[in-house]
């Protein structure tokens, strides 16, 4: 799971822009209905990425995908 919020903050950082530019990050998940992505969809959820000026599209895959 650590590893996993360290990805997510790592993209985060990478595609962070000044305020007047718009992010977009695509992160593809094995299940949204799986605990152990629980923080990324909270996140989404709660608006914690938009918060922030990046626009998050999580899309949930089959495992192995």
């Amino acid at each position: 799971m650590r590893s996993f919020l360290s990805a997510v903050a790592l993209a985060a950082a990478v595609v962070a822009t000044p305020a007047f530019a718009q992010a977009r990050l695509v992160v593809t998940i094995g299940g949204s209905d799986k605990i152990v992505y629980l923080p990324a969809k909270l996140a989404e959820r709660l608006g914690y990425f938009q918060a922030q000026g990046v626009e998050v599209e999580l899309r949930s895959e089959a495992a192995g995908v």
